[in-house]
């Protein structure tokens, strides 16, 4: 009989901010709406005290305080599917226990994270490379964003790729008629951080408009002092951020390093056309001229999307949903 557990283990999980958290914490409502008991282990648990706070929003658990602790979860549940979200300290525990107890497992690729390593951390990318592909090697499945990234990680060496796409609540983010402005509105919505390209943006023309970054991060006391004209609105919370995206014209996507950008779709239920270069996150969701425009020159592709209705980006929001979401995690975690 088919086990109606699931056990998740994330490194990723609110009250952080980030795509990630969100990912898990709507997948876990979804995983409880379809009748499954979902238990989530995350940094914010009472038995994880002992933290590294890395910015704001974003906690490492010591792996030292966790082994213990996560092998007692884990061995209370005999029948399950165990699913390891995240490549961190509670992931890789979990990894090692699991192998340790003969248990199958399966993961996740959420992040670009050899990439960031080189970015802010100066280590080339064939290192971390390795530990990813060590990380997943023996994963039933390895779930991630688009099928551009499963042809990426299989161009790494890692196996057993499966497609798990991402959604948006609906009743939050939503248009509500083309908004009128005293002036055109461009916004930036994610974490504030050198991989994020954001100063690619800010540094652009556009004086008679008005250049939005919500959002929190390590570079944002940097760009408020160099970009005095631009205004921070710091983190907001969804319903929040859906009412700004709202009142915005475009919705400008700098980002080279993403492996989905699920703020692009958010924006686009908002009526926002998205302005962004071509790369992994963008390729498989913008059609230039009808929800957005991608190309090699950021200030060219805002220009496009101030002429494109909000119809297209507000249609293709509609494909993205937790339930379609979660169904595929399903399949994966069975597989």
């Amino acid at each position: 009989m088919e086990p109606k557990s699931i056990l998740i283990i994330s490194d990723a999980y609110p009250p952080q901010l980030n795509g990630v958290a969100t990912t898990m914490k709507n997948t876990e409502e979804e995983l409880r709406n379809m009748g499954y008991l979902v238990e989530v282990i995350h940094p914010e648990m009472d038995m994880f005290n002992y933290k590294i706070t890395i910015q704001e929003s974003t906690k490492i658990t010591m792996p030292i305080f966790v082994y213990g602790s996560l092998k007692s979860i884990i061995e209370a549940y005999p029948e399950c599917y165990i699913h390891i979200s995240t490549e961190g300290m509670l992931g890789v525990n979990a990894r090692i226990i699991c192998e340790k107890l003969h248990l199958p497992y399966s993961t996740s690729f959420h992040t670009k994270f050899p990439e960031y390593a080189r970015i802010h951390l100066k280590i080339p990318e064939s290192l971390t490379w390795q530990y990813f592909k060590w990380f997943h090697k023996n994963s039933r499945a390895v779930l991630t964003n688009s099928a551009i990234m499963k042809e990426d990680l299989e161009s790494h060496g890692i196996e057993n790729v499966k497609v798990w796409s991402k959604g948006i609540d609906s009743s939050i983010f939503y248009a509500n008629g083309a908004p009128t402005f005293h002036k055109p509105r461009l916004v930036y919505s994610g974490r504030v951080s050198k991989e994020k390209n954001i100063e690619n943006f800010l540094r652009l023309g556009f004086d008679d408009h008005e250049k939005v970054v919500i959002g929190d991060g390590p570079d944002l006391e940097y760009l408020k002092k160099r970009y005095p004209e631009t205004v921070f609105t710091g983190a907001l919370n969804q319903t929040e951020l859906a009412n700004y995206l709202r009142k915005s014209s475009v919705f400008v996507f700098p980002s080279m390093t993403d492996t989905f950008g699920l703020v692009m779709i958010e924006a686009m239920a908002c009526g926002l056309p998205v302005a962004c270069f071509e790369n992994d996150a963008t390729r498989n969701i913008i059609k230039n001229g009808y929800n957005g425009w991608m190309g090699p020159d950021l200030c060219s592709s805002i220009s496009h999307c101030l002429y494109i209705p909000q119809e297209g980006a507000i249609e293709t929001s509609k494909q993205f949903t937790w339930r379609k979401a979660t169904e595929q995690f399903l399949e994966g975690i069975k597989a």
